[in-house]
């Protein structure tokens, strides 16, 4: 026999009375989160507390403004700004704020892998066209 459940979900009762029914439920659903909140707001709220942090975040850190981040995430298409790479960042990481360490100017959002790489090479470009010129001329068909 299941423990009758005392305290009722906040968003639950939000939503019950904003749909009109007023009456209380004979049973609540578990809320072992603070707030208190069911399971399922519980993680809604943590999903939302988690985008409102990453957006302050990249506010105080780069400067841009609320929203700028989503902006140019569309603007990109939704993945990495390097050419054929398929990137999303919806997984565990969001992409990076790709900017110039000279000026602090936002640049675009890259791939951790794609923005380590501007980092390793010192944002320089003739790194990378020396690395597009070896793909080109290997020095072993040179040798071979």
């Amino acid at each position: 026999m299941a423990i009758p459940v005392t305290k009722e979900c906040k968003v639950c009762r939000d939503e019950r009375e904003a749909a009109g029914r007023p009456a209380v439920p004979a049973k609540f659903r578990a809320c072992p989160h603070p707030g208190p909140r069911c399971v399922t707001h519980h993680r809604a709220f943590r999903k939302a507390q988690k985008a409102r942090t990453h957006d302050a975040r990249v506010q105080r850190v780069y400067g841009l403004g609320p929203g700028e981040y989503a902006r140019l995430y569309a603007v990109q298409g939704g993945k990495c700004a390097v050419l054929y790479c398929r990137a999303t960042g919806t997984g565990r990481r969001k992409l990076a704020v790709d900017h110039d360490h000279r000026t602090g100017a936002v640049r675009g959002l890259l791939c951790s892998t794609h923005n380590q790489m501007l980092g390793d090479a010192g944002d320089d470009p003739t790194v990378f066209r020396s690395i597009a010129e070896y793909l080109e001329c290997p020095p072993a068909q040179v040798v071979v």
